[in-house]
C-alpha cells in the first residue's frame, strides 16, 4: 500500500488523494515535479487517461508556464513551508493550457520527497477578468477619444474664429465707409486682408477635409509613375513667392533617374507644405535643399532640408499632432499672425506618406535646422 507521511504520522494514499474527491490533486516528486499519483478529478482537469495505472512523463515544475513560480515554490516546500492560493498558467500533457489556483505541502512517498498538490481551475474566471478588463480599458479610451474630439473641436473653432473675425470687422469697416469717402487706398488694403484671411480660412477647411478623410479612410490615391526630379522642379517654382517673400535660398539635388508610383496632386501637397514650413522657419537669408535619392532596396528618400530654428524632441512631438504649434517658433522667425499656420501642415504630410505605404522621418535640432524624409516604397516603383 502506498503511504505518506507527514512528519512522524503516516497516512495511506486513498485518505490523502481520495478517488472520488471532487477536488483535484495531484502528488509529484519535489525534486523533478514528476506526476506520480492524480484522482479523478485532477485527471480529468488534466485531460489525462481515466485508467488509474498510466500516467504520462510530465513534471509540474516543467509546466508551469513561469519559470519564477515553480522555483519560488520549490524553495518554500524545501522550507517546510505551506504554499496556498497560487495562481498560475499550467500546460496540461497535450499541450493545452489552463489557469489554475495552486495550494501545495511537502509529503514522503516511498520514502522519497514529494509535494501533494489541489488544483482548482479558474480559466474561466481569468478570463471574465480579461473581458472585464477589456472592457474598462474600451470605457477609459472611448472618454480618451471624446476629450481629444472636444479639444479638436474646441481648436478648430478657435482657428476658424480668427480669420472670420478679421473678415467680418475689415468688411464692416468698408461697408459702412467708417474712413470717410476719400479713403480709398485703406479701403483697398482692407479688402486685400479681406482676402487673405479667405484664403487662409479656405487653406484650414481644405486641411481640415484631407485630415478627416485620411484618418476615415475615404481619401484614395490615384497613382502614376513619375519622375521624381520633374515633381519637385515644379513644387520649387510653385514655392518660390514664399521663398522670394522670406529671402531665402531654394537648391535641388536630385537624382535624375528616380521614379515614383504616386499621387501626382497629393505629392506636390506634401513637399509644398514641407517648404513651406522649412520657409516660415528659417530666418532671412536662409537655405533650404530638396534632395531626392534611392536609400536601398527598399526605399527612396525625398528630402527636404533647412538651416533654420530647428525643434527638440518635445517640440517635434508637438508639431505632429494636429493643430499643433510650437510656442516660440513663431516669436523666433518673427512670423505675422496670418502666415504662422493652422498646425495641420506636418500630421497631413504624415498621413498622406503613409498612405503611399512609405514612412514620415525627422531629424531636427534646436538651432541646427529640420531635415525631414519621405520614405517611399521602392519595390513598386520602376524606372521609366
Amino acid at each position: 500500500m502506498d503511504e505518506f507521511e507527514f512528519g512522524t504520522g503516516s497516512f495511506t494514499a486513498a485518505s490523502l488523494l481520495p478517488l472520488g474527491s471532487p477536488a483535484p490533486m495531484i502528488v509529484c516528486r519535489r525534486e523533478s515535479g514528476l506526476l506520480l499519483r492524480a484522482n479523478l478529478a485532477a485527471r480529468s482537469l488534466l485531460r489525462l487517461e481515466t485508467d488509474l495505472t498510466t500516467l504520462p512523463p510530465w513534471s509540474l515544475w516543467l509546466m508551469l508556464e513561469a519559470a519564477t513560480i515553480g522555483d519560488e515554490m520549490m524553495r518554500r516546500l524545501t522550507s517546510g513551508d505551506l504554499i496556498e492560493q497560487v495562481e498560475a498558467g499550467l500546460r496540461r500533457p497535450d499541450g493545452s493550457r489552463v489557469e489554475v489556483l495552486l495550494s501545495a505541502n511537502s509529503v514522503w512517498y516511498d520514502g522519497q520527497p514529494a509535494v501533494i498538490v489541489s488544483l482548482a481551475d479558474i480559466t474561466d474566471l481569468k478570463r471574465r477578468q480579461a473581458e472585464l478588463a477589456a472592457a474598462r480599458q474600451h470605457l477609459l479610451d472611448a472618454e480618451e477619444a471624446s476629450r481629444s474630439k472636444s479639444a479638436v473641436l474646441a481648436e478648430i473653432s478657435h482657428e476658424l474664429r480668427s480669420p472670420l473675425n478679421a473678415i467680418l470687422g475689415f468688411a464692416e469697416i468698408i461697408r459702412d465707409r467708417h474712413l470717410g469717402d476719400q479713403a480709398l487706398d485703406r479701403y483697398s488694403e482692407y479688402a486685400g486682408l479681406i482676402h487673405n484671411a479667405g484664403t487662409l480660412l479656405l487653406s484650414l477647411i481644405n486641411d481640415l477635409l484631407d485630415l478627416s478623410k485620411i484618418e476615415a479612410g475615404k481619401l484614395s490615391l490615384q497613382r502614376e509613375l513619375f519622375q521624381v526630379s520633374l515633381l519637385l522642379r515644379d513644387c520649387a517654382i510653385l514655392a518660390q513667392p514664399i521663398i522670394n517673400r522670406r529671402n531665402l535660398q531654394l537648391d535641388l539635388a536630385l537624382d535624375e533617374n528616380l521614379a515614383l508610383m504616386v499621387d501626382r496632386r497629393r505629392f506636390i501637397q506634401m513637399i509644398l507644405n514641407l517648404l513651406s514650413n522649412a520657409a516660415k522657419f528659417t530666418r532671412a537669408g536662409g537655405r533650404i535643399l530638396i534632395s531626392a535619392q534611392r536609400l536601398d532596396a527598399q526605399y527612396i528618400a525625398v528630402m527636404v532640408n533647412d538651416n533654420g530654428i530647428g525643434m527638440s524632441a518635445e517640440d517635434i512631438a508637438v508639431a505632429l499632432q494636429p493643430f499643433g504649434q510650437v510656442a516660440h517658433a513663431n516669436e523666433t522667425t518673427e512670423l505675422p499672425p496670418e502666415q504662422a499656420g493652422t498646425g495641420l501642415g506636418l500630421p497631413i504630410v504624415k498621413s498622406l506618406v503613409e498612405l503611399h505605404g512609405g514612412r514620415f522621418v525627422i531629424d531636427s535640432l534646436p538651432g541646427s535646422g529640420t531635415t525631414i524624409a519621405l520614405l517611399f516604397p521602392a519595390a513598386i516603383n520602376e524606372g521609366i
